[in-house]
């Protein structure tokens, strides 16, 4: 739990990307300064998403270029959004 409380937080704070270092990148952060949702993406394709809101690890092992895997990986994670919907007030 300590180790994805620390990958929530911004690492870089002057770096103008959301990626808090080695590879992982955040969404924006909350009050407390931690993110709801971490994830990181290989360049042949796999990709872990840890979502604190919808409460789901998502794992995609593809092997493939990041360029044809992009499409893939938004549309299952859209799919994913839609099976574990959480209110927008969240």
């Amino acid at each position: 739990k300590a180790s994805v409380t620390e990958q929530r937080k911004l690492q870089i704070p002057e770096e103008r990307f959301r990626a808090p270092g080695l590879g992982w990148h955040r969404d924006l952060p909350d009050e407390n300064g931690l993110a709801d949702l971490v994830f990181i993406s290989g360049a042949s394709g796999p990709h872990l998403r840890v979502d604190r809101r919808q409460q789901t690890v998502t794992v995609f092992l593809v092997r493939t270029s990041l360029l044809k895997v992009v499409p893939l990986f938004t549309d299952l994670n859209l799919r994913v959004e839609q099976i574990f919907s959480v209110a927008n007030d969240r």
